[in-house]
């Protein structure tokens, strides 16, 4: 397993007679700090693999991610 690091560039586009700034989307699945595959993963493992959330944080970051409790805690119950 590996990390994989995504840099979306956004345009941006500023409208002065609305004086107003648009910023393009992320793709879907992207919002928050982490994309769609890790996410999956997460739940995969909580659920199908009954890994309880500190073994979760453990493996996590034994694969280079860095996620808070919270986060993860959040990630389930969506």
């Amino acid at each position: 397993m590996k990390t994989d690091n995504v840099l979306f560039r956004k345009q941006k586009y500023y409208s002065p007679s609305e004086k107003k700034t648009y910023i393009s989307p992320l793709p879907s699945g992207y919002d928050g700090e982490f994309g769609p595959g890790i996410k999956a993963l997460v739940m995969s493992l909580y659920y199908g693999g009954n890994m309880t959330q500190g073994k979760l944080l453990d493996f996590l970051s034994n694969i280079g991610i860095s996620m808070s409790a919270g986060y993860l805690s959040n990630q389930k119950s969506k």
